[in-house]
This record gives structure tokens, sequence and C-alpha cells, in this order.
């Protein structure tokens, strides 16, 4: 991706309590930070670089508030077993 495009770039640290978010706006850099406080606080982020890709508005949101982006798994399908 572009860095001086239209795009908004989260960057997570390694123990997932930290985000830095980092974009161009025409004339330099804006880098934002947050930290969760609060023992066990982390964000839910991908493992690898393969798992990065966009999010909306609504999901930065909640990834802002220490949500997952992701809906929650449901079970998977029940069959019955013979006994």
């Amino acid at each position: 991706m572009d860095p001086f495009g239209n795009y908004l770039f989260l960057f997570c640290n390694r123990s997932r309590n930290k985000i830095k978010a980092l974009f161009w706006d025409k004339n330099g850099f804006f880098l934002g930070y947050k930290r969760l406080d609060g023992a066990g606080a982390k964000f839910v982020w991908p493992r690898n670089t393969e798992a990065a890709r966009n999010i909306s508005i609504a999901q930065l949101e909640q990834l802002l508030m220490g949500m997952s982006v992701d809906p929650p798994r449901g079970f998977g399908e029940i069959t019955a077993r013979d006994f």
C-alpha cells in the first residue's frame, strides 16, 4: 500500500497492549498511540503478516475499545451419535 495514500496503518506491540496509528494528512504524518490498561488487557491482533486486512470504521472503533473485530464463532455442526 502507498503510505501517502488515504490509508490508516495500525501497528501493535508484541505484548498486544499498545497500538500505533499512522496516516499521511497531506503535509506530514500523523502518529496516534493507544495503550490498554488493566491486568491482562490485550488487543485481539493477527499473529502474522498474512492475516493483515482492511477493516471498517466501526471495526476500528471496536478495536480501539479493546474488543475483537471478528464476529464470535459459534458451535460447529452437531450430529447425533449412535451409542
